[in-house]
């Protein structure tokens, strides 16, 4: 018996076994958990891995406070946003390898975090309110403390709604210890 193989014929076939592929892989392999496995920031399995970074020894230390002022932009009077009072939050600068606690001090009427923006760290410090962390409630306290694992030039700053475009961010320099520092200027 000879079957004419037509193009519906094979997008058929397709679909259906696109849609055997796709069921199979919702399905429980055998032995497994149901539902979602996550590592949490708590689990032995971060600790280790958080141990085998380089470590310098060194901490940088760098006190924030999100908070309102006043201040001139372009000859207008205006109150914002910021961290310590300033339009530009504090720069941090630090080495790769060095361990950086942020103590933060919400004074805002509303929560707020930070996020960490270009930097491979744990889950608990990423500062994404909802995901990551709770956000800092007004009036509150957070501490981020993480080792510094690579160089370069990175930018802190609120993850709450419009609240870095209030001012709430500042720069982040990492510094790589092995860089000849062979020019005159930045």
């Amino acid at each position: 018996m000879v079957t004419n193989f037509t193009r519906r014929t094979f997008l058929g076939a397709t679909l259906a076994a696109t849609a055997t592929a796709a069921l199979a892989s919702c399905t429980t392999r055998p032995g497994a958990r149901a539902g979602v496995d996550r590592i949490l920031s708590t689990d032995p399995l971060v600790a280790q891995y958080e141990a085998r970074r380089a470590a310098t020894g060194a901490t940088v230390t760098q006190n924030l406070t999100a908070g309102t002022f006043d201040t001139m932009v372009a000859g207008t009077a205006l109150t914002t946003w910021g961290y310590n009072g300033t339009l530009n939050g504090p720069l941090i600068r630090a080495t790769t390898g060095d361990l950086l606690n942020v103590p933060v001090t919400n004074t805002l009427a509303e929560s707020t975090s930070i996020h960490w923006h270009g930097l491979a760290l744990r889950n608990d410090a990423d500062g994404v309110p909802g995901v990551t962390q709770k956000g800092i409630a007004p009036g509150g306290d957070y501490g981020y403390q993480f080792l510094l694992n690579r160089p370069g030039t990175y930018w802190y700053h609120s993850h709450v709604d419009m609240q870095r475009e209030r001012a709430l961010s500042g720069a982040l320099i990492i510094d790589d210890p092995n860089e000849p520092l062979a020019y005159d200027q930045e």
